[in-house]
């Protein structure tokens, strides 16, 4: 019997450019124990599906169709009972941790309130943090989101989800940003809340690998609709749809390594013995060291991948390099001409937030053009339209709110903005991961033309040793606040070095063989 029965799901948004479909005509199921995963492109209607599950959906989206969570009719609760349902009767775990943690109460704060509010000892918080990879003797329990990285915030959102132990969570990409070490312990410890509560799960993911390794089934949608469903292993080995097929090639262990030698020009940005401290736990907290002695170069037309587990300081240091922080010791040296704040972009691992929420997108896109004085706004929307186009975007999109397009659209959207204003650098942090195989291949094949075109320097955080290793000429690998080895791309993929480096390549490797 169906726990959750969702048919002939309509979703429909009122834009300005007129209604759109956002998803049309779904019919699923999940059972008690099952658990389910979305897979697909971003703007496929995945998060749809789920934030209308949950009835969170903006005042302008237009449902119809019959969605049943334990015999309920979920069309006939109001607000008050559906958020005495959400938690407990359907939990969430979210893919935006920068607005869904409290920014004024620590992770263990959080995790004992939301304990409390279920009716379960704060004793359990502990265990469950540490299986998320957030132990005590570290001390990250009790520092507050803004002092945490994305990855920490991520594996802190995902504990708080199974904290109140739902018969259904809805995980919408509950491993987005993390390492592959961290993400095969998510997807362990997901399993075994599944076992221990017979909890059922309805997962959203643009990781493939994720997606085949956690559910009992997989279900592929394409603008809106579904286009196939069935076992993980019947998809992975034999995809009948095309598109289906076209999503697993895409994966990035099947993408050749970098070959390519750097460009020979002397450096225009580096890192020369910087170090940074940050404090920890509030105004009263001791200083944590989060970049150590790190000394790095990046040349006119080269990509350096910037690589390393979660929370050794990759994010840190990028803001070093930013100007968005001194250092405390060793310096960062800049040889471009103008000023720092256009020739170095940034895009974050995190667009919701560089977007203002009460600003329609083409405001946002374009106010970079205007307060470096480039021109008109009518100039600025002409520079911007190649740019859309390269990234597969509608110039409909910029009529939008940031609530009204997808993930994966507000990343692009922001690729736009940063390179607008036609940087020399662009620093790069986690910017596929919040995109599916085959919209990564295309952002980052479009990077890459832009670079031969404009000379650019990329510096491409991520925690994929093969996508970095694909688009990078060399892999920078951190450790602990160190750039520990730094070297072509194929060597420090396929025979590193440092202890470090083997160590992090063979916990990629022993992660993506636990979720493959």
């Amino acid at each position: 019997m169906s726990l959750l029965s969702i048919r002939d799901l309509q979703v429909t948004f009122t834009t300005p450019t007129g209604p759109l479909n956002a998803v049309d005509g779904v019919n699923l199921d999940v059972a008690s124990g099952e658990i389910v995963a979305l897979v697909g492109q971003s703007g496929s209607g995945k998060s749809v599906i789920a934030m209308a599950t949950l009835g969170l959906l903006p005042a302008n989206a237009a449902v119809r169709g019959q969605m049943y969570f334990d015999d309920r009719d979920l069309g006939d609760l109001g607000p008050a009972e559906m958020r005495q349902l959400r938690g407990a009767g359907i939990g969430l775990i979210p893919q935006n941790p920068g607005a869904s943690l409290t920014p004024v109460l620590s992770v263990e704060m959080q995790m004992r309130e939301t304990l409390r509010r279920h009716g379960r000892p704060a004793s359990n918080g502990g265990p469950l943090l540490a299986q998320m990879g957030l132990p005590a003797s570290e001390g990250r329990r009790r520092r507050y989101p803004f002092e945490l990285s994305g990855g920490m915030k991520q594996r802190a959102l995902a504990a708080l989800g199974v904290a109140g132990r739902p018969k259904l969570l809805i995980a919408d990409e509950p491993t987005k940003g993390l390492d592959a070490r961290l993400r095969a312990q998510i997807v362990e410890t997901l399993a075994s809340a599944r076992q221990q509560d017979d909890m059922s799960m309805l997962v959203v993911t643009h990781d493939l690998d994720v997606a085949f390794a956690l559910a009992d089934r997989v279900i592929v949608l394409r603008d809106g609709r579904i286009v196939e469903q069935g076992p993980p292993g019947a998809l992975a080995t034999n995809p009948r749809d095309p598109y289906t097929r076209a999503l697993v090639a895409a994966q990035p262990s099947r993408m050749p390594i970098h070959s390519a030698m750097p460009p020979a020009t002397p450096p225009i940005l580096s890192a020369q013995a910087a170090s940074r401290r940050m404090k920890s736990g509030g105004l009263f907290g001791r200083p944590v060291t989060a970049v150590a002695n790190a000394s790095l170069t990046l040349a006119r037309g080269e990509t350096l991948g910037l690589t390393g587990p979660s929370g050794c300081g990759k994010s840190t240091l990028a803001r070093l390099l930013l100007g968005l922080l001194r250092p405390d010791e060793g310096q960062i040296i800049q040889a471009l001409d103008g000023p720092l704040f256009r020739n170095v972009q940034l895009l974050s691992q995190h667009p919701e937030t560089a977007f203002d929420p009460r600003w329609r997108l083409e405001r946002s896109v374009i106010e970079p053009f205007a307060i470096h004085h480039l021109g008109s706004p009518e100039a600025a929307r002409a520079a911007a339209l190649p740019l859309l186009d390269a990234l597969d975007l509608s110039p409909d999109l910029l009529k939008r709110f940031p609530r009204q397009v997808s993930g994966g659209q507000l990343q692009r959207l922001a690729l736009v903005r940063a390179l607008l204003v036609d940087p020399k650098v662009l620093i790069l942090d986690e910017p596929t991961s919040m995109l599916d195989v085959l919209t990564q291949s295309q952002v980052m094949h479009a990077i890459k033309e832009l670079q031969d075109t404009h000379a650019l320097a990329c510096l491409f955080i991520s925690h994929d040793l093969d996508l970095a290793a694909a688009f990078s000429h060399r892999i920078a690998v951190m450790d602990a606040g160190q750039i520990v080895e730094t070297a072509p791309s194929g060597q420090v993929r396929l025979a590193p070095q440092s202890d470090a480096a083997r160590r992090l390549t063979e916990a990629f490797d022993a992660g993506r063989a636990h979720v493959a």
